[in-house]
């Protein structure tokens, strides 16, 4: 999950500064990296649609507040497959820099 949001907010900040500006974060950092740079992504047995696996984790003791209080009460854009359906619905750019991703659960 966390990774595979890292990918997407990098791939969101280039297309939003250009490809020569996205090295600097808000924070400072200078480290150059694009998800464009990254030919395939595997993700393994993570929450990545949150909304999805609320019921689950609800009824494994976890109660919802807690979770919403994770994600900062914004389900939906700290659910990466939900983010990356609304970019491709939407024919955002940020889909185009993204790499090939799978999912295993």
């Amino acid at each position: 999950h966390l990774s595979a949001m890292a990918i997407i907010r990098q791939a969101q900040r280039e297309t939003k500064c250009g490809a020569a500006s996205s090295a600097a974060d808000p924070n400072g950092d200078h480290r150059a990296w694009s998800p464009s740079a990254i030919r395939r992504w595997v993700g393994v047995s993570g929450p990545y649609d949150i909304i999805n696996v609320m019921p689950l984790m609800k009824e494994r003791g976890l109660p919802s507040r807690v979770v919403r209080a994770l994600m900062d009460n914004d389900l939906t854009t700290n659910s990466p497959t939900r983010l990356i359906r609304d970019f491709a619905v939407t024919n955002s750019p940020v889909v185009a820099l993204l790499p090939e991703m799978c999912l295993f659960h």
